[in-house]
Order: C-alpha cells, then sequence, then structure tokens
C-alpha cells in the first residue's frame, strides 16, 4: 500500500504488474515522441470540467515535465511498446485557495482498457515515490471527479477541502509520507 511507500532512487523499468513483465513505468522525458499523445488525453479527460483547457495548453504544460530528477516531471506506464498510462508532479495548480506552495500530483490518466487491472494503483504509488525520492512528504491533488476521492482514499489519502473551480466543486486531497527511521 502506500502508506509504506518508500525512495526509489531509479525508477526505470520498474515493474508495474508482476505478473506481466511487459508493463513498465518509466520518465516521460526519455519517451518524448509520446508528449503530444499524453497531451491530448489530457485535454479528452479534464475539458469538460475546464472549457478553457485546450490541447495546445496541454502540450505545452506537459513539454515543461520532461525532467527526471526534478519536479515537474512526468512518469508513463508503457506496454508493447506503447503508453497506457501516465501522472505527473507538477509545483502549483490554477484552483483559487488551494494550498500554496505544495507538490502536486496532476494529470493521472489510465487507458480505458487497462482500467481496474491494478496499473492505476502502481502508477499511484511510483509517482509517490518519485516525490519522496526527491525529498517531499506530502502530495496534493485536486479532482474534478466526484467518485474519485473514495479510490484515493484507499492509499491514504485524505479530502482537506472541497473549493469551487471553473464552475463545479473540486475536491482537494492531501498523502503524507510515513515517517521512516
Amino acid at each position: 500500500m502506500l502508506g509504506a511507500c518508500k525512495s526509489s532512487p531509479n525508477i526505470t523499468n520498474m515493474e508495474l504488474d508482476k505478473r506481466d513483465n511487459s508493463i513498465k513505468i518509466d520518465y516521460l522525458a526519455r519517451h518524448s515522441e509520446w508528449v503530444l499523445i499524453i497531451a491530448e488525453w489530457s485535454y479528452s479527460a479534464w475539458h469538460k470540467y475546464d472549457l478553457t483547457f485546450t490541447v495546445e495548453r496541454s502540450l505545452e504544460s506537459i513539454k515543461t515535465r520532461l525532467n527526471m530528477n526534478k519536479i515537474p516531471l512526468t512518469l508513463v506506464a508503457i506496454h508493447n511498446n506503447k503508453p497506457i498510462a501516465t501522472a505527473n508532479l507538477k509545483k502549483s495548480v490554477p484552483v483559487l485557495d488551494a494550498p500554496k506552495n505544495k507538490i502536486w500530483l496532476g494529470s493521472f490518466y489510465v487507458e480505458p482498457s487497462y482500467r481496474n487491472k491494478g496499473i492505476g494503483s502502481r502508477m499511484l504509488k511510483a509517482i509517490c515515490n518519485e516525490a519522496v525520492r526527491l525529498g517531499h512528504n506530502e502530495i496534493y491533488l485536486f479532482s474534478s471527479d466526484p467518485e474519485m476521492p473514495n479510490w484515493y482514499k484507499k492509499y491514504s489519502w485524505e479530502v482537506v477541502n472541497k473549493l469551487p473551480y471553473q464552475g463545479h466543486i473540486v475536491t482537494i486531497m492531501r498523502w503524507k509520507a510515513p515517517f521512516v527511521k
């Protein structure tokens, strides 16, 4: 479980599913040819919550996250040499009154045909590991989908607030790394 998330100095080729060694996780920085695919996923998933969000804006944002040793960064899950999921860490979100100077999980997406197979939970653990590796003991997220907070709660995330954003309410959540001696 993520409650026992520990630092992972090299996430390259970390197995997402031990039953299927063909599913790997890596930094998007090593697979920049997939930036447009990731931008299109982001647009298709979140445009309905923010009508000002465009593919171009998504693409520009993702290009800033092609890092491996600093935030912002993006991870990608890979199966059969194609991306199947993504998540990133960033330093800010556009939600007014959201906590400032925090690290945020963003653009967390799993391709529909790969959902409910454990990939999302492994991506969440991997991005958590990255935050801890980079010296951050807590991560925030905001969810526009009112059903998603229940999923995150299974992995030790807690609701800290609900705020208005682009005409709807978003849920602000936080994950804290456990103290490890």
